[in-house]
């Protein structure tokens, strides 16, 4: 009888010991806007600790690949701690470079540097669940290229293993052990990479030209540095720091953009149309993430093809000024102020005598000296 309560008992504290046991976890990579360093976290996906034993960090290894022309360093430790037997320790034990290998043939372009802790004295985690995400070490990438393209996490499904091409007999796979030998990494987190810098809104602040401001929004203290370019439909039109001003005539219609580009080579790009988009008939022009300009506003012309008179509807909040003039289809200025009034009602109609020779033209509307809409107009004989 007594035996059998003691191997009940066995039983009991072995399957207890069993379920108390983290059973799989995955490393992840993260940019730190504010220290300019890589984190690299644990993500425990499933199974818990109840013991000290569960909690005892075993061999275990972080496998880096960075472009070959880039150098990686440890900068500091987070975790496990050292003799944290009773949750009192405060010192983490250090994560060091165990092994680098340059150019692989399966990775010539790459530098493979595989980092492990070192385990002496002791080393254990605080209490883990499922869910919890834990920050082991931070590395620091010199220099970081191309927004840090080429930085991640090793592969084990993927990259080439000991017996690979190149690889000389050295294993850079990833693995974490922990209350035991048995291995419990399950794969890779998703990382997160250094994003471009932010925008403060365009300001276009005259009637033909742009007066073009730029703020750099982000939190990164080792992305403070952008440069920028400044395209236009005929392609670049110049680099600037922070404020550009471009003399452009209105005929000078249809996309335009700004690239920032940061000092870790992460960029953004912003679109816009500050003289509108050439139109094939009548419509509305507006760029939705420029300036607000209030109450919506809407013109048509009609006919189109037109002989000598252009019938133009504009509607919109009342007091709205509005001037047209008539461009060919080069940019040429053929007729000025064919039309110009403020808004009385809420839909208005005027009547603009062209006298203009058969061809292909612009209809070119400035809204409260700001906005601009193009209607291309046909006239025929």
């Amino acid at each position: 009888m007594k035996k059998s309560i003691l191997l009940s008992a066995l039983f009991f504290l072995i399957t207890q010991i069993g379920f108390a046991q983290i059973q799989s976890v995955d490393y992840s990579l993260r940019f730190n806007n504010e220290t300019c360093l890589f984190d690299c976290y644990l993500i425990v996906n499933q199974g818990k600790t109840k013991s000290t034993v569960s909690r005892a960090q075993f061999n275990s290894q972080v496998t880096i690949v960075v472009p070959v022309t880039s150098n990686v360093f440890v900068e500091e430790s987070f975790m496990p701690l050292r003799d944290n037997q009773e949750f009192r320790s405060a010192e983490p034990v250090s994560w060091e470079i165990s092994n680098e290998l340059e150019q692989p043939a399966e990775l010539s372009s790459s530098r493979l540097v595989s980092i492990s802790p070192i385990l002496a004295p002791t080393a254990f985690y605080n209490d883990l669940e499922q869910g919890d995400e834990v920050k082991l070490f931070s590395l620091k990438v010199n220099p970081i290229v191309n927004c840090a393209e080429g930085v991640r996490l090793f592969d084990n499904q993927k990259d080439p293993n000991s017996a690979s091409g190149g690889m000389m007999g050295a294993d850079f796979s990833n693995g974490f052990t922990v209350g035991g030998v048995a291995q419990k990494y399950h794969g890779n987190s998703s990382s997160e990479m250094p994003t471009g810098p932010g925008f403060e809104k365009l300001a276009f602040k005259n009637k033909y030209g742009i007066d073009f401001k730029v703020e750099n929004k982000s939190n990164s203290l080792c992305q403070s540095t952008v440069s920028y370019s400044f395209y236009g439909p005929k392609g670049i039109i110049g680099d600037f720091d922070a404020y550009y001003n471009y003399a452009g005539k209105q005929q000078d219609m249809g996309e335009y953009r700004v690239l920032a580009t940061d000092n870790l080579g992460c960029s953004s790009e912003h679109r816009f149309y500050p003289f509108g988009k050439e139109e094939s008939l009548s419509s509305v022009t507006r760029d939705n993430e420029s300036d607000n300009f209030g109450e919506a506003f809407e013109s048509s012309i009609f006919p189109n093809p037109a002989q000598d008179i252009i019938n133009l509807t504009v509607s919109g909040k009342e007091g709205t000024q509005i001037d047209a003039d008539i461009f060919d289809i080069d940019g040429k200025l053929m007729k000025s102020s064919v039309a110009s009034l403020k808004l009385v009602n809420s839909e208005q109609t005027i009547k603009i005598q062209t006298g203009l020779v058969p061809g292909i033209y612009n209809l070119s509307l400035t809204i409260d000296n700001n906005e601009v809409i193009n209607h291309k107009v046909i006239i025929i004989k």
